[in-house]
């Protein structure tokens, strides 16, 4: 009998040590496949959100040709290609166009006094006139006055020189990026569906938790992608036609710009049109910047305010404050990829959370 017991000991020790052993190596193996792939995360990424956005249209087009997947892959990839191409091709051209017809604006503008007018103008203001007079009565502050302009001007030059080297780096991880966005998003369409059945069954839940959560996030990140793309969109559309209208100079520019700036939760398009309503006052163009005023708070702003809640907040029953925590957060742990990444890890834990009353606590 003690023999027994023994050997039975013995068995289940062995058995324990194998699962010991065999989890602690699946688990150094994950981490160093995470660390292998981290280097191309944003692209991964992005080809993923960007393959389960043209999914639909992956399906379609696989049934029209018979079912075959490489041909639906190769023809669905193409249309993505040439959606974004041409557009980011010509949206880059019009921008540099527009970028130096406003530099030499700006140029002629600060050539021509403007700048120091409206400077002279803003320090004449009475209480900035106290602060710069309380300033200046301070003997340290006026004796290195002088030295801060001077070292600041050289630390502008260096850091342009700088920016300079930088940005040629990041144009060239720019296009190796989007061609590896591409290449992966042929494979995702291609094995989407055994990828996602492949992470279901691997999923340790029970059946009805494992649905209701992968339920949840196909539903999230549908409606992230629609209501963010479609919200910034219609802002920048609505902008880019006020500032057309206005005579603001390079609208295009500014909508392009207005586009990017709407993901941003705090800011928003008030980070474009706002600056503007500063120079029109600036400048004694007063109608138009209440115009300006009166159009950005209760028309360009308020889009963002009634269509993103109205298509995300719905179709997760994500309550909006914590939404827009939720993106603002996602900005600045995930970058720009964040604002489609928060909204589903947030829709995961309260369905997490579902769970774990209706199994622990009830």
């Amino acid at each position: 009998m003690i023999a027994f017991v023994m050997q039975d000991d013995k068995i289940f020790s062995q058995k324990h040590i194998v699962a010991v052993f065999f989890i602690a190596l699946l688990l150094f193996i994950v981490s160093q496949v995470y660390f292998i792939l981290l280097p191309f995360s944003e692209p991964i990424l992005w080809a993923a959100i960007m393959a389960f956005g043209f999914y639909p249209l992956y399906l379609k087009i696989k049934q029209f040709v018979g079912g075959r997947e490489i041909p639906a892959t190769i023809i669905t990839t193409s249309i993505i290609f040439l959606i974004f191409v041409p557009l980011a091709g010509f949206l880059v051209a019009r921008l540099a166009e527009e970028a130096a017809h406003f530099y030499h604006w700006l140029t002629r503008w600060v050539h021509e006094g403007n700048l120091r007018l409206w400077a002279k103008h803003f320090l004449s203001l009475g209480p900035i006139q106290k602060i710069k007079e309380q300033l200046f009565e301070i003997p340290l502050v006026r004796q290195n006055m002088k030295g801060w302009i001077t070292s600041q001007a050289s630390n502008l030059v260096q850091i342009a020189a700088r920016q300079s080297g930088m940005m040629a780096r990041d144009i060239a991880l720019f296009f190796f990026y989007s061609f590896m966005t591409f290449f992966l998003v042929f494979f995702f369409l291609k094995d989407g569906a055994r990828i996602y059945r492949f992470i279901y069954v691997l999923t340790p839940l029970e059946e009805k938790t494992k649905k209701e959560l992968f339920e949840s996030l196909t539903e999230t990140l549908g409606a992230a992608l629609r209501g963010q793309i479609l919200t910034s969109l219609a802002q920048a559309v609505i902008a880019g036609l006020v500032f057309w209208a206005l005579g603001l100079p390079v609208p295009i520019f500014f909508t392009v710009l207005t586009f990017f700036a709407t993901m941003i939760p705090v800011f928003g398009a008030a980070a474009v049109w706002f600056p503007f309503v500063i120079y029109l006052f600036a400048t004694g163009h007063t109608a138009r910047a209440v115009i300006l005023l009166g159009l950005g708070v209760f028309v360009i702003s308020l889009v963002d305010n009634f269509l993103k809640p109205l298509i995300i907040g719905e179709k997760t029953d994500l309550p909006f404050f914590l939404l827009f925590l939720g993106i603002l957060g996602g900005l600045e742990v995930y970058g720009l990829i964040g604002i489609f990444l928060a909204p589903i890890v947030l829709s995961i834990f309260f369905v997490l959370i579902k769970v774990y009353r209706e199994q622990f606590l009830a």
